[in-house]
């Protein structure tokens, strides 16, 4: 067993070797030649590094020399709170970011709203005014037609630009013409004229009459006639109804 120059306590110690050791201080020391040396140097050490710390401990409380501890803590206090504000402060910033993004989609919404309002009645009068203009040519009812021409029309854009386009029944693309150009809402209506379910809403000639259906006819002086399925269909009646009307002709119905 090795036993140590210098401890605090025998209780570590075997009771065999206490007579060995002699009370120096606040603790024990090996009675032998060249302990006392030790021990001296022992408390030398200590007492070098005790100063060293207390004079790094006095350097540092020079540097607040003259400093009023009360103006001190008052100025801790406010750069603590300063620190506080620009927290709060970046809080409010981020709740602020976080509104106006909010604001700026809804506002965005509402634009894409207002553009598809905007296109859609541009497109609906495009259509409109284009179906016109057509009727008036074929000389046809536009109360009577223009509804017909709406359904089967619809706009699209082809190189940035915007056109017309004629659908079927089934909503397809209506196939070009033999000069190889777009089916037109002109087409349409000139395919609509030879059409016996809408010959009546047109300006007749010839052995269509004066805007009565081929079925029907015209009876003593000028007036139009409808007669059997003719005057129970609600399109030719309107038709009809609309020439005499135009026209300050008679409307006959027979059965």
């Amino acid at each position: 067993m090795t036993l140590q120059a210098m401890v605090d306590s025998l209780d570590g110690i075997d009771e065999a070797f206490h007579s060995l050791y002699k009370k120096k201080g606040k603790g024990f020391i090996l009675d032998v030649e060249g302990t006392e040396e030790a021990y001296a140097s022992g408390l030398k050490k200590n007492r070098d590094e005790i100063l060293a710390k207390l004079q790094k401990s006095q350097d540092k409380q020079r540097a607040f020399d003259g400093l009023d501890p009360e103006k001190y803590t008052k100025l801790l206090e406010a750069e603590a709170q300063t620190a506080k504000d620009k927290a709060t402060a970046a809080g409010d910033f981020k709740a602020l970011e976080t509104q106006l993004k909010e604001r700026h989609a809804t506002d965005q919404a509402k634009l894409a709203d207002r553009i598809t309002l905007l296109t859609g009645a541009l497109t609906t009068e495009m259509i409109e005014n284009k179906g016109r203009a057509a009727l008036d040519t074929h000389k046809g009812s536009a109360t009577l037609l223009l509804p017909h021409i709406m359904k089967k029309v619809r706009q699209i854009e082809e190189d940035g630009k915007c056109r017309t386009q004629v659908l079927t029944t089934e909503g397809s693309p209506r196939i070009p013409g033999e000069d190889g150009k777009p089916f037109s809402i002109d087409s349409l209506v000139g395919e609509m004229k030879e059409d016996k379910l809408f010959a009546a809403a047109f300006a007749g000639s010839g052995a269509s009459g004066s805007g009565a259906d081929p079925s029907g006819g015209s009876g003593a002086n000028g007036a139009i006639v409808l007669k059997g399925a003719d005057a129970r269909d609600t399109l030719k009646y309107r038709a009809a109804k609309a020439e005499a009307e135009k026209t300050g002709r008679e409307l006959i119905l027979q059965d």
